[in-house]
């Protein structure tokens, strides 16, 4: 346990530490965001994970085109972010092809059809580009007003066609407009939401042309629009340094990680067009949320280093130590803050393991729900049906274990885990 000690350091005297009142909560939460960051980047030289032990119960593998895709992905990137695209973007183009964001796509959708892996393929690398944009705080990480300029410009990609699929137009919100302002604006960020505009508008216009339906775009429209909010909320904390509460974290989170968009380009990439009763089974949307939390965990205790020494605190582990001070309703003054660290990551890491077995455990009774033919579970109990779900099964098992061999061998995470090697995989 770690030894609680007072020290001199001077809070705001304004800042009311009761944790009874929202308000004041949220207050102090933007007061003494600054401190929590302080103490954290201290203690991570110190910080080991050498028991922690990431927890996924599936086998990775890897899509048997992934050199011919990892070539279409490096000339891809090239020419949408390489020479004054990846100036205006802040974006070494080197580096970002040196992170292999390819294997994430060839890994988590390893049984995906030829023809439609290079979309798929695209889509992820832009995926890491407009995060990287959405992260930053010297670009767009900490400027509200252009991150929601940047979302406008993205949903106006996907309405350019919006008469072709005006019969399902209802799956949609009806509120998403471009907002004009966005393909306009010549100030400091309008060339690079033009970039990532573009380079959304190639990946989206191949997915379409090579057969997604017209009810399959308009569920990717619709959760695609949820994961940019949900980013742009993430932004508006990183603006104030506020630290959301734990429930609030993955509420954003859940969306953020950008699963739900991931699931529906998984799909498309196996040939699949799941019908709605499937979709919304509950133990195939339990399923989807375990995957989404385990994804986004995973990603949070590989990065956590990285981000917190870019001044970033929406992440779990923070996350989690704050959840953990606040509850203990006084604000705690360590004179070592590392084995308090230690504990939140060790917790982190928990809570991927019980996403682990929880995915497992979905798993078998989705399976045992197809095979035995039990009319309770419906449309799930046929022989087209079991096909259709073993395959999307199996993808998601690709999924869960590519994520995390990926955030094992990419460069992206190198320098926030070079002290810890041994991070490993649970199989």
């Amino acid at each position: 346990m770690a030894e609680v000690v007072r020290d001199t350091t001077n809070f705001p005297d304004e800042c009311d530490y009761s944790f009874n009142d929202q308000h004041q909560l949220t207050h102090l939460k933007y007061d003494l965001a600054p401190h929590v960051l302080a103490r954290l980047s201290r203690a991570l030289p110190e910080l080991q994970m050498r028991d922690g032990v990431i927890a996924c119960s599936f086998e990775w593998r890897n899509h048997p085109e992934c050199e011919k895709l990892k070539a279409l992905a490096e000339g891809w990137a090239r020419h949408h972010f390489g020479g004054g695209h990846g100036h205006i973007l802040n974006i070494n183009c080197d580096k970002l092809i040196g992170s292999d964001f390819h294997l994430l796509a060839t890994m988590a959708m390893a049984g995906g059809r030829s023809e439609r892996m290079p979309a798929a393929v695209k889509l992820m690398v832009w995926f890491f580009v407009f995060d990287n944009f959405m992260d930053e705080p010297a670009l767009m990480g900490a400027d509200v007003r252009a991150s929601r300029d940047m979302v406008d410009a993205i949903i106006s990609v996907f309405h350019h066609h919006e008469a072709e699929i005006e019969a399902e137009a209802e799956a949609v919100d009806a509120g998403m407009t471009m907002n004009d302002s966005a393909t306009s604006n010549e100030d400091l960020y309008g060339s690079a939401i033009r970039v990532i505009q573009e380079s959304a508008r190639d990946w989206w216009d191949e997915m379409r042309h090579l057969g997604m339906s017209q009810r399959q775009q308009c569920r990717f429209v619709s959760v695609f629009k949820s994961y940019l909010e949900a980013n742009t909320e993430q932004v508006a904390f990183r603006q104030l340094r506020q630290i959301p509460d734990l429930e609030m974290y993955k509420e954003l989170r859940l969306h953020s990680i950008g699963w739900y968009v991931s699931s529906l380009t998984l799909e498309f990439a196996l040939g699949l067009d799941l019908p709605n009763e499937i979709i919304e089974h509950p133990l195939l949307s339990a399923l989807e949320m375990a995957a989404a939390f385990h994804i986004a965990f995973v990603n949070d205790i590989f990065s956590f280093r990285k981000e917190l020494s870019d001044g970033d605190l929406m992440n779990l582990v923070p996350v989690l130590l704050w959840h953990n001070l606040g509850r203990s309703q006084h604000i705690l003054r360590l004179r070592a803050v590392e084995p308090l660290v230690q504990k939140t990551v060790s917790e982190a890491l928990g809570l991927v393991r019980e996403l682990d077995e929880e995915c497992v455990q979905l798993m078998a009774m989705i399976r045992a729900a197809v095979r035995g033919g039990n009319g309770e579970f419906g449309v799930l109990a046929n022989e087209e049906a079991a096909v259709a779900v073993e395959m999307y099964l199996d993808g998601v098992s690709d999924w869960l274990s590519g994520n995390l061999q990926w955030h094992r061998i990419s460069k992206r995470y190198v320098d926030s885990n070079m002290n810890n090697p041994s991070i490993s995989i649970g199989i």
